[in-house]
């Protein structure tokens, strides 16, 4: 049994092609690597349940790797945006000749290979089908089911903790109810039925509560920059007939979360994290129940402080947990820099630091290239979706580690599909083949 799903149009040339010469993908196969993609998000972090996870990925790879060679299928050239990682991830060792604690070197070096492994083969199974709507359900359904999970045993009573989910972090767990957000908007301009509509609107609804929840910063700051964008999108480059809708409800959702979600957390214990933003900015004295903000900004002075130390190559992945210690080498003071700026810095110095972010330049220009084409009226979607992506993953490398957590590659994953899309190459390149067969 195979499926064959309709992809949204991204280039006019598309009305020309026959149906049958599209590649098609064996249902199996899609269902593994949906299944990947939900396992990830749902019990990837439980203790335990980790090798689930690893399971389903080796499986699905091997039949991805079966599929391909009975087939004879062609190789999906790797984005470029995965060889630019696959070498800031070799190069992580090259600082590490000396490292205080080899394991974690290689641990660390091992999880990332995998992930940029996986992210290929999601990526290509993407570009066969011509669609991301099966990754991007697919995430939005691992969302679902950490939420009733996170309902269930907490009856609905968040008490006096941070919520984390089953990712088993409160800013990792903000981090996928933002992407559930994304995907929502993104679907929002893809399906036409009320129905539809009004559920995914109540999705993002429900996601804001939850965010709040989990005490986290940053999650916070990427819902109303998201709610912003919207705004801005729909004032200035939407039609005119959609123009006003779009802005009401743009405004109404901003003034619905300031007015009533936020009063909500007033008297909880994490309330000061939201309140120091401001005092902080300021330059006021910190409420005394949370003081993260000062703490985080010793350890960014002090990652910086080891850069200058090794500014070439830095002191390989995951080592500075182990050098910003009092005492270095122990289990005394550990603890990563709180920024993916800081961390990559320190581990993999100046030319890491370049490389690994020469990765974001690239998509930003081939995001603008797509723009001045005028692509946005055919690939405008995709675009979006690329924008709103991009916004979350930098607020969140500000302030916290993301290199090795699998929300954020799979999230960066369906970022490299959109704006593979936008720009059409894959597309034009099949076209391109059609006709001269």
């Amino acid at each position: 049994m195979t499926i064959d799903p309709q992809p949204r149009p991204i280039n006019e040339a598309l009305s020309c092609l026959d149906r049958s010469n599209l590649r098609r993908v064996p249902t199996a196969l899609l269902l593994l690597a949906s299944a990947y993609v939900v396992s990830a998000i749902v019990v990837s972090n439980i203790p335990g349940w980790n090798f689930i996870v690893r399971a389903i990925a080796a499986v699905y790879v091997l039949a991805h790797l079966l599929f391909m060679v009975v087939s004879r299928a062609e190789l999906v050239k790797p984005n470029a945006i995965h060889l630019i990682f696959l070498v800031w991830c070799i190069l992580g060792v090259v600082g590490g000749y000396d490292t205080v604690s080899f394991d974690s070197l290689i641990g660390k070096l091992w999880t990332v290979f995998q992930l940029i492994t996986l992210s290929y083969f999601l990526y290509a199974l993407a570009i066969r089908m011509r669609s991301i709507r099966w990754l991007e359900w697919s995430y939005l359904f691992g969302v679902f089911v950490t939420l009733a999970w996170v309902l269930i045993t907490t009856g609905g009573q968040f008490g006096l903790e941070r919520i984390s989910g089953t990712q088993g972090n409160a800013n990792s767990f903000a981090f996928t109810l933002l992407m559930n957000c994304v995907l929502s908007l993104d679907f929002l301009r893809h399906y036409r039925s009320i129905i539809v509509k009004n559920a995914l609107l109540c999705n993002i609804g429900i996601a804001f509560p939850f965010i709040l929840a989990t005490g986290s910063r940053k999650g916070v700051i990427g819902f109303f920059l998201l709610l912003f964008y919207e705004v801005v999108r729909s004032l200035f480059f939407q039609r005119r007939e959609k123009r006003v809708r779009s802005v009401i409800f743009g405004v109404l959702g901003i003034v619905l979360a300031l007015t009533v979600c936020l009063p909500m957390l007033d008297e909880s214990p994490f309330w000061g994290r939201f309140q120091n933003l401001e005092r902080f900015a300021k330059g006021k004295a910190l409420v005394e129940q949370e003081n993260s903000l000062s703490g985080r900004l010793n350890l960014y002075t002090r990652g910086f402080e080891l850069a200058l130390q090794r500014p070439l190559f830095g002191f390989g992945l995951d080592q500075f947990r182990y050098h910003v210690s009092t005492v270095s080498g122990t289990a005394s003071d550990q603890t990563y820099s709180h920024s993916n700026i800081i961390e990559v810095l320190a581990d993999t110095g100046f030319i890491g630091f370049v490389i690994y972010h020469s990765a974001y330049l690239l998509i930003v220009l081939r995001l603008l290239s797509a723009r001045k084409r005028g692509d946005s009226s055919l690939a405008g979607g995709y675009l979006s979706l690329s924008v709103m992506i991009g916004v979350i993953v930098i607020v969140f490398d500000l302030f916290s580690v993301t290199y090795y957590a699998k929300e954020y590659w799979l999230a960066f994953t369906i970022l490299l599909c959109s704006t593979e899309f936008v720009n059409g190459q894959y597309l034009q390149t099949e076209i391109r083949r059609i006709r001269e067969s």
